[in-house]
């Protein structure tokens, strides 16, 4: 059986490739390029929440726009409200296409972009006041190829957590998947991204869950150790719960899109976890972990005559949690609460849902 590297050992490992990394540090270019920004906005049942959203996109004190407005096959009325709003507004246009999904519309929304930078925006979700003004200047005076701002969720509700520090930060990629996408960071929406840095990067259209995730992921491993990503202490986007996200809805197959897209983003990044920091594949396992309990937690809540029903799914997240568990370092990870219910778990996971079921009904 091959020795465990120790903490202390991976520490120093990490040290040597840290260096490395340094030594091939290459500081940003400077570029020439437009200043057209291409607001892409999937809509999809949204006729109750496009119009504010859109308003909020148009009234944005930085004019250079275009509104990608990507109707993914609604059967409400958001359809012809996008044909409205585009009559009201020259710097709209709109594409109805037939229901494949977000990622389909924002991957549509990528090819049809004219401009040298590029949002994304939820149809359900509004923009803040001199949000794109300062994504913008931001960008002008690092030529960063990532722009990121923070959140809140919904008009009274607190910023979320400021990862920058408290003042502007310039980041590599790799520091990027550390401490901003294994820290739940997820989310395209709310950022600003130099378009030709997307090249060869677009959305998986196989995935309900986890896809912003992987966009991510797969442009950071693109920067790696170069500094590309600046980080903004101010909010500039409100988030609002929509209750028909496929995280609300009832159970179904799709939702063990949780595993999977864990699973992808542990491929993508492969070997290049070495250059992580040594808590990286510990925070990573504790993830796969409580996405493994909250995908059984949900099908737990279905009638427990249907549980065989979704066998495979329930095989599929134990297999999840066998593999990350004995990670170091990951149970001295999980926090007091999560220890208790993954010692649960593993005594007797149909025991487990019953009691899960219970308490929740």
């Amino acid at each position: 059986m091959a020795k465990r590297e120790s903490l202390s050992e991976k520490m120093e490992g990490w040290r040597e490739i840290t260096a490395q990394m340094e030594a091939e540090y290459a500081a940003p270019k400077r570029r020439d390029t437009g200043t057209k920004v291409s607001v892409i906005i999937p809509v999809y049942q949204a006729e109750q929440t496009l119009q504010e959203c859109v308003l909020s996109v148009k009234q944005q004190s930085y004019a250079d726009l275009e509104i990608l407005l990507i109707d993914d096959g609604s059967t409400d009325e958001g359809g012809s409200l996008c044909d409205r709003l585009s009559q009201q507004d020259d710097r709209i246009k709109v594409f109805h296409e037939e229901n494949k999904g977000v990622s389909a519309a924002r991957n549509k929304g990528l090819r049809e972009a004219t401009g040298t930078y590029v949002m994304f925006v939820d149809a359900d979700d509004v923009l803040l006041p001199g949000a794109i003004e300062t994504l913008m200047k931001y960008e002008t005076e690092t030529k960063a190829d990532l722009v990121a701002m923070l959140h809140v969720r919904g008009v009274t509700a607190p910023a979320s957590t400021d990862y920058s520090g408290g003042s502007p930060q310039m980041i590599s990629g790799y520091y990027y998947i550390d401490n901003c996408i294994f820290e739940k960071d997820t989310h395209v929406w709310g950022k600003l991204f130099y378009k030709p840095a997307l090249e060869g990067i677009a959305f998986d259209e196989t995935l309900t869950i986890g896809e912003d995730l992987l966009f991510l992921t797969q442009l950071a491993l693109k920067f790696g150790s170069k500094l590309r990503i600046m980080l903004l202490p101010e909010a500039g986007y409100e988030y609002r719960e929509n209750a028909q996200s496929a995280m609300h809805k009832p159970f179904t197959p799709s939702f063990a899109d949780n595993l999977t897209c864990w699973e992808r983003c542990e491929e993508l990044i492969g070997e290049d976890c070495l250059k992580l920091s040594p808590y990286a594949l510990t925070k990573l396992n504790v993830i796969k972990i409580l996405n493994a309990l909250l995908v059984t937690e949900r099908i737990a809540l279905l009638p427990e005559a249907e549980w065989d029903r979704y066998g495979a799914i329930l095989e599929h997240a134990r297999a999840m949690i066998k593999s990350s568990r004995n990670g170091a370092g990951v149970f001295a990870a999980l926090t007091t609460k999560d220890k208790a219910r993954l010692f649960y778990y593993m005594l007797n996971r149909r025991k487990y849902m019953r009691t899960y079921a219970a308490r929740k009904k």
